[in-house]
């Protein structure tokens, strides 16, 4: 019995790892504000640049199509960016 993982690419095909392009394409980010976009791409570098020190299973979370479906709404993205404005005013 084998108790090696399978390597997360091959485990994440159908949680969108392998479809990262696709995912955020068919959630048309271009159809967001040119300000929405640039917040958006600062959290997308700081995800990456602390994406190996995350757990597995909470990589798996951020890759599943699924769950994160709703996160894509433009109204929603708008909220949740509010919110993110306001704990940084909070925070000063």
């Amino acid at each position: 019995m084998s108790t090696t993982a399978p390597p997360v690419k091959e485990q994440w095909d159908d949680d969108g790892g392998s479809q990262l392009k696709g995912l955020a394409v068919s959630r048309a980010v271009d159809q967001l504000d040119e300000e929405d976009r640039l917040i958006l791409g600062f959290l997308g570098a700081s995800l990456l640049s602390l994406w190996d020190d995350l757990p597995a299973s909470e990589q798996q979370k951020l890759l599943n199509s699924q769950a994160i479906k709703g996160a894509f709404d433009k109204a929603e993205i708008k909220t949740r960016i509010k919110r993110l404005e306001e704990h940084f005013k909070l925070g000063k």
